[in-house]
């Protein structure tokens, strides 16, 4: 037996993993207001919160079509895009020369 008290047993571990997965499987079912309300005060969770919040704009922004999508990508034109690039890897090349 250690100095620092009772040794933990199997049973004491499969006691505490159960009350743990049990409890992981209620937070999974809050929806993710719930789980903000939860948190504790501000300066504590703050990347928790932060993720929580990223989610819930993810989920309130509205959908757009893959069609709306695909259209604002075309109208991006690539040329114009490719023309800056090599610029300024000509501008570094010469440099490392």
């Amino acid at each position: 037996m250690s100095s620092r008290g009772m040794p933990v047993t199997q049973q004491m571990r499969q006691e505490r993993r159960t009350r743990a997965e049990a409890r992981q499987a209620e937070y999974d079912k809050l929806s993710l207001q719930e789980k903000l309300k939860r948190l504790p005060a501000e300066p504590a969770a703050t990347k928790q919160r932060t993720r929580l919040i990223s989610l819930l704009e993810k989920q309130n922004q509205p959908k757009a079509k893959p069609e709306e999508q695909k259209t604002q990508t075309a109208t991006v034109e690539p040329e114009a895009e490719q023309a800056k690039k090599p610029s300024k890897t000509k501008k570094y090349m010469r440099e490392s020369k």
